[in-house]
Formats: C-alpha cells, structure tokens, sequence
C-alpha cells in the first residue's frame, strides 16, 4: 500500500481516499431526487433527457415582432414592424385557440376593419399564422385614460369634457354603424401623445346587433365597474349600455374615483351613486344631473344617444 497525501491506495487500482465525505444538505438530497425523477419522466414520454425552452416569437405573419406590449382575456399585444410600408403597427394574437374565442376574436376583426373614425383605431389587416388568428391595428403612442386617472393628471374640466366628447363621438359613430362595445372603461380608451385626441380601444367583446349564436344566454361579458344593470344581469342588451359606461366613465375622469368601488354583482344591481358636487363642490351642479341620467339604472330613461350627452356636455364647457 502507498500513501499519497491524506488518502491511500493500492498499487494497480483507482485512488480511492479513506477521508469521509460528507453528505449534501438534505435539501439538495430533495432537488436531486426531484431532478432525477423529472429527467426520468421526461425520458419515458419523449424517449430524450432533453430540455429545450420554446423559443420566442420573432414574426407573426410578415410582421417583425419587436415587443409585448400587453395581454387581455382574448390574446397577447405586440408592437411590430411592417416592412412592406416601414411602420410601426400594433399586432393582436389570439391568446386560446377555442372555437367561441376565435370567433370571438375574428369578429373583433370585421367589425373593426369597417370602422373608419378619427376615435377608433384603425385596423389594417386580419389573418392566420401558425393556425392562430391575428389582427394588425394602428399603434398609438400615449396613455390610457386609465393611467391618466391613476397618476391624478392635472386635468382642466374644460379638458375632461373634451375627451368624453371624443368618447361620444367614436362610440356613436359605432352605435349607427350597428355596433355595440359592452367593455368601455378607462383602461379601453387611448390618450394621443401630442394631440392628445382619444381613441376607442378593444372591440374585442362588441356585439353586431344582427349577430346571433356567439353569446351564450344569461352569458355576461365585460368589465363589472363600468356595467349596466342590464349588462349585470345578462338580460338582452342595446347600444343603452355602452351610454351607462360612459357616465362611469365621465364620473371617473370628473372626480378620480369610481362611481361603484369595489362593486360585486349583487351590489351592481342596487347601487346609489354619490352626487359628482358632493366630492367636488366646485363643480357645476348639471354635472350631476347629466352624470345621473347617463346612468339611471332603466335604459329607457337614460340619454337614448350619445349625441345627446355629447350635447350638455358642450354647454357646460
């Protein structure tokens, strides 16, 4: 026998050292019995050790993605590059492949595509790239409403009032194109940067009026804050619900609170809306008046149409 170092061995055989060697932690005794077995899983259904990570999306269709810019129920947002034209676009892939949500989704796509206002983003192409659909829209620089809100911009009511305006005037444009949107809510509305014009987002969810077989009965789509009474109770609906949305929306803007925090469906249905003055009381009192017509719980006693809500609001500017 030899002796070299601390160990031994025996001349002929491999150097085998007579020190004893510690055990791993038990906790790295678990991660390895705990990679092991996942190796071995991995083994019996691929026939492979192999782990590879899928890689990202760097196209979709001939659109060069550059980055995420967001994700909903229905998909993933991405800005993109078209390099037929050099221009920025804004691409909408469809999230899960499910035949309701890819009508859903294709939907979105005609009914946008045959919207042409200067409150509505643009939509330039629809199509389907590796078996998901997609739509390519205008991308807009700027803020949602509901960052506006957030951060408690400086806003003067002169400018409140216009943007509301503008909400009104796309909207209703959609409402006499048969379009209802059932989701308008701050953060589904789109500040300019520079012009500061405001732009309807996300007709994800609209409904044609002579659209039937998408919408499950008694089914209710949308955002709870922002509902109509009708809309919460998934009763048939009308371009009524979307003029409820907006005075949720107004009252927002107005006063940097919602009209129904923290609203459950059983509470959307027997809600009492605190007066616009009684939070700011340097406001004009017809605020209240047209706030709460805007949202009186029975449609057929609220504005009937936009153009009328935009209307007052005109004369209190």
């Amino acid at each position: 026998m030899l002796r070299h170092g601390g160990g031994s061995f025996l001349v002929g055989y491999p150097l085998r050292t007579t020190r004893r060697v510690k055990k791993p932690p038990l906790l790295h005794q678990k991660i390895n019995r705990t990679w092991d077995n996942l190796t071995f899983f991995v083994k019996t259904l691929y026939g492979s050790y192999t782990l590879a990570m899928t890689p990202e999306r760097s196209t979709i269709s001939r659109y060069e993605i550059k980055r995420e810019l967001g994700s909903g129920g229905m998909g993933v947002l991405y800005l993109a590059l078209d390099p037929l034209i050099d221009r920025l676009v804004a691409v909408k892939r469809l999230r899960v492949d499910t035949e309701e949500m890819r009508a859903r989704f294709l939907r979105e796509a005609r009914a946008g595509g045959r919207l042409q206002h200067k409150n509505i983003v643009t939509v330039f192409d629809v199509g389907v790239d590796d078996d998901q659909p997609f739509i390519a829209m205008e991308y807009i620089k700027g803020e949602t409403l509901g960052e506006v809100i957030r951060r408690k911009a400086p806003l003067t009511l002169d400018r409140k009032l216009q943007l509301v305006e503008e909400l009104c005037d796309g909207l209703g444009y959609a409402h006499d194109e048969g379009l209802i949107h059932r989701d308008i809510k701050p953060d589904n509305l789109m500040v300019t940067e520079g012009s500061g014009e405001l732009k309807i987002l996300d007709f994800g969810i609209a409904r044609m009026r002579d659209l039937t077989g998408l919408t499950q009965a008694g089914g209710i789509i949308g955002t709870l804050s922002y509902m109509s009474p009708e809309q919460a109770q998934g009763r048939p609906l009308d371009h009524r619900t979307d003029i409820f949305a907006v005075g949720a929306v107004l009252y927002e803007l107005l006063t940097y609170r919602r009209a129904f925090p923290d609203r459950g469906l059983r509470v959307a249905l027997q809600d009492t809306l605190v007066p616009v003055t009684q939070l700011t009381s340097s406001f004009d009192p017809a605020l209240d008046e047209i706030v709460e017509r805007a949202m009186v719980p029975d449609p057929a006693h609220r504005y009937q149409q936009l153009h009328e809500l935009a209307e007052r609001l005109a004369a209190v500017r």
